[in-house]
């Protein structure tokens, strides 16, 4: 539990660094689309004086979901494979993008890419029954058989566009790859991937700032 919690405050504290610079904070959500729904929250901080390029961070909550690890539960939790199921991993993950830009008007797209890592804190299985209906419970990571922490690069696409007192809204396209081995089973290879959709808004932080360097 003292792990734990030394992991999540310091997430937090190479979150909150590029706070100093910034100039935009936000919020996304999003889901991928995987044949199983996976869900993605985060708080964003984006900083850059460039209107063409700059960096955004991000703490995100992500749940992966993927129908290949029920076949791990099997005589360990689950006593045969049921007709339908799926696992599912939660995860904190701390990723840094380069953003390029290109301006349209009010509207921007933009490239993004950077490294992520990421910390497994909880399983899940969701599972049919004989009579139809759907159970859910929790499921340790021993019983999955995987490591907690996961290390890959995340490449997307997006549309951005400027509203009312220079807010933004966005949404982009994100794929995930997972470069390290999450099995701790050595002889065969477990890495995460995730295609998935975002979208969310951007709130300016400096513009009262930059308005009084410009009078200057």
């Amino acid at each position: 539990m003292k792990y734990r919690s030394n992991f999540f405050l310091f997430l937090f504290f190479l979150f909150s660094i590029p706070l100093v610079q910034a100039q935009r904070v936000g919020l996304s959500g999003g889901a991928s689309v995987d044949p199983i729904t996976s869900f993605r929250l985060s708080a964003i901080v984006e900083s850059g004086e460039s209107d063409w390029l700059s960096w955004q961070t991000e703490l995100s909550y992500f749940q992966k979901g993927q129908t290949s690890l029920v076949d791990r539960l099997v005589d360990r939790v689950l006593e045969e494979r049921p007709d339908f199921g799926y696992g599912a991993l939660d995860m904190i993950s701390w990723p840094v993008f380069l953003k390029l830009k290109m301006q349209l008007s009010d509207f921007s797209v933009y490239l993004m890419a950077g490294p992520e890592i990421g910390y497994i804190f909880r399983g899940l299985v969701v599972y049919s029954l004989e009579d139809g209906s759907y159970k859910r419970e929790s499921v340790s990571l021993e019983n999955y058989q995987i490591k907690r922490w996961d290390l890959g690069a995340t490449v997307g696409m997006g549309l951005e566009k400027k509203i009312r007192k220079d807010q933004r809204i966005f949404v982009d396209f994100r794929y995930y790859q997972g470069f390290n081995n999450i099995n701790l089973d050595t002889s065969s290879v477990l890495s995460l991937e995730a295609f998935y959709f975002n979208f969310g808004m951007f709130i300016p932080l400096q513009k009262a700032a930059k308005e009084q360097s410009q009078a200057h």
